[in-house]
């Protein structure tokens, strides 16, 4: 029984190079080399890195025998799976191989290099932190035009990068630690840069959900009628009963004198509150008015 060609055992191309090529992003270089890669691994690189088919006696020398044609339909198809929508329509073309198709992507990606390069580069320079919400996002952008920059054969290297990196924490709360990465002999690494900067985010970010946390703890504290959020809590009936008495005692007679006459409906002893709260809203139990008569006869029974 013949033995079965590795190629033909790929079920998932995607299992294999997770990348997705567009030619907005710059993931070419990276897309370049998992490819050359899984090719070798599969023992097709023949198909993307030569014109031409292998001559026929030669193919039959080998083992498993299977066609040239299948398997460079296998590489095409690998390429196809990998690309963009986008990108796909612009390099399809019917009965081309899979080296055609594979040249006809690099083209995309390295036309026009001189202008491609003076245009990226300006993108590199003018890009700051301030503009991304945090620094990973930063420093991915950076990665990715330092990929593009080498996809037009007009690389960066890793000291300039980490130098740009620098330049665009300038007038930020990271300017300070910028200026010590700089300052470090030698360089750091763009990989290095980028794990203190974000270190540091992560460092900043839990400092300040403490310091909400203690400022809310803080003012639960210092005013016990409200919580946390700033509500106003419920306040116990003998906590203000006396203030609230004295008050009550004071204009009881004149209120009710005041109300003969209105509604009751509208007004209640002359407040606009109903009974037990006041105009802030804390409750109070209404307390039992009790008269000077029933004092007096009270007092007469006792002795």
């Amino acid at each position: 029984m013949a033995a079965i060609h590795p190629a033909l055992t790929v079920n998932n191309i995607r299992n294999f190079i997770p990348l997705t090529l567009d030619l907005e992003t710059g993931q070419y270089t990276s897309w370049v080399e998992l490819f050359i890669i899984h090719c070798t691994v599969f023992e097709v690189l023949d198909h993307i890195t030569s014109s031409a088919a292998p001559d026929k006696e030669k193919e039959n020398d080998k083992t498993p025998l299977v066609s040239w044609d299948r398997l460079d339909a296998v590489v095409k198809k690998w390429i196809y799976g990998t690309i963009s929508p986008n990108l796909l329509m612009n390099v399809i073309k019917p009965k081309a191989t899979a080296k055609e198709t594979w040249d006809a992507i690099a083209h995309l990606f390295q036309d026009n290099q001189a202008s491609r390069a003076i245009a990226l580069k300006t993108r590199l320079t003018n890009t700051k932190l301030e503009s991304f919400p945090n620094i990973s996002a930063y420093c991915q952008e950076l990665k990715v035009l330092s990929d593009q920059l080498a996809n037009v054969e007009a690389p960066i290297s890793d000291a300039d990068l980490v130098l740009q990196l620098v330049t665009g924490l300038t007038n930020t709360e990271y300017d300070a630690i910028g200026m010590f990465i700089s300052q470090t002999v030698p360089l750091p690494t763009f990989s290095q840069a980028r794990s203190r900067l974000t270190q540091e985010e992560t460092r900043r970010a839990g400092y300040t959900s403490n310091s909400i946390a203690g400022t809310a703890l803080l003012t639960a504290l210092n005013n016990p009628h409200r919580d946390a959020s700033g509500r106003r809590s419920y306040v116990p009936a003998n906590e203000n009963r006396g203030s609230h008495d004295s008050s009550q005692r004071g204009r009881g007679r004149g209120a009710r004198r005041r109300g003969r006459g209105r509604s009751r409906g509208r007004s209640y002893y002359g407040q606009t509150n109903p009974p037990g709260q006041s105009a802030q809203g804390t409750y109070f139990p209404p307390q039992p008015i009790v008269h000077s008569s029933t004092l007096t006869q009270t007092h007469n029974l006792v002795y």
